[in-house]
């Protein structure tokens, strides 16, 4: 009985944080909350501009020369991040940051609102 219930709430606790965005820092800190904006502008390789809804985004990761995002059907695109600097975002504990994108790593989204699927 007590395996089923550590079972449980290992399960619980990851639906919660499967609901919550991450922001990856480059000196490797995270943080879990949501992300404030609800679209992600970005500009490929080719100057083509793109406007994703945050729904639709699964990864923003950035690098010094191309940034890459990557939807939740799997297309990834190579470009630059051309959304608001600083990234506004609210922490799991209802905390407002600005995190300057040159002190981004990569940008995690949930699954588009969607609970995690039952075992």
């Amino acid at each position: 009985m007590k395996k089923i219930a550590a079972v449980l709430a290992i399960w619980a606790s990851l639906c919660l944080t499967a609901q919550a965005d991450t922001v990856i820092l480059s000196d490797g800190g995270s943080y879990t909350g949501q992300f404030t904006g609800t679209v992600i502008h970005f500009t490929d390789q080719q100057g083509i501009r793109y406007t994703f809804p945050k729904a639709a985004v699964q990864t923003l990761a950035f690098n010094a020369k191309v940034d890459t995002v990557t939807l939740q059907n799997g297309k990834s695109y190579a470009g630059h991040f051309t959304g608001s600097d600083p990234i506004n975002f609210t922490g799991a504990e209802v905390i407002k940051y600005q995190f300057p994108v040159h002190d981004v790593e990569s940008r995690v989204f949930n699954s588009a609102g969607r609970t995690a699927p039952v075992p």
